[in-house]
């Protein structure tokens, strides 16, 4: 119950600064998901409770990025947008749940590479709120391993330029971001934020 009730007040902290530590391009797919919501029918509340619930559940990634960093859950929550913002993993997320699935063993494989991208995305995350607060952490991580993620940054620019998003190339997509956590871990001799791989 003490656990529970800790985690509830972070996540009640974590709503009431959402606004302020999101991204401009965040901030405006929450519009978007919440008008379409209200085209389908939704009173405007419950448009926004349910257009708001993919944020609130990325608070849990945040509260144990601020946890494993020292940081604010503040500071956390702005070097986690900023990193999926800049690395383009939130844009790729955004894709898998738009993917065109054809069968229950797809839908399967997609929850499994996006559960993995998501668990990235907090490692990666958590690496740059170790290094300073914020943005800063953001962009000291960036000098630390620029050669790493200049490699990625060109793997996945031409993966994605060579069609529309499918399960393959998402799950390449996320090979290169595993790639990457994994040759940062190596550059900083530190395996102790790596996440465990994803079953096989």
């Amino acid at each position: 119950e003490e656990k529970i009730s800790e985690y509830e007040g972070k996540l009640a902290e974590f709503a009431a600064l959402r606004r302020d530590v999101a991204t401009p391009h965040a901030r405006h797919r929450l519009k978007i998901r919440r008008e379409d919501f209200m085209k389908q029918g939704a009173p405007e509340p419950l448009a926004r409770a349910l257009a708001r619930l993919p944020y609130m559940l990325r608070g849990l990634d945040i509260i144990e990025i601020a946890r494993a960093s020292g940081r604010s859950l503040k500071e956390a929550a702005e070097v986690y947008f900023l990193a999926g913002h800049e690395l383009g993993i939130s844009p790729l997320m955004m894709a898998a749940r738009r993917l065109n699935l054809k069968d229950h063993h797809e839908r399967m494989a997609a929850a499994q590479l996006a559960a993995r991208l998501s668990a990235l995305h907090r490692e990666l995350a958590a690496a740059m709120a170790a290094i300073a607060p914020g943005e800063a952490g953001l962009r000291a991580w960036r000098i630390q391993h620029d050669e790493a993620l200049s490699r990625a940054m060109t793997r996945l620019n031409d993966l994605l330029a060579t069609g529309r998003m499918d399960l393959s190339r998402l799950a390449l997509a996320v090979g290169v971001f595993d790639e990457l956590a994994a040759e940062t871990r190596l550059e900083c001799g530190d395996s102790a934020t790596a996440t465990p791989r994803a079953a096989e």
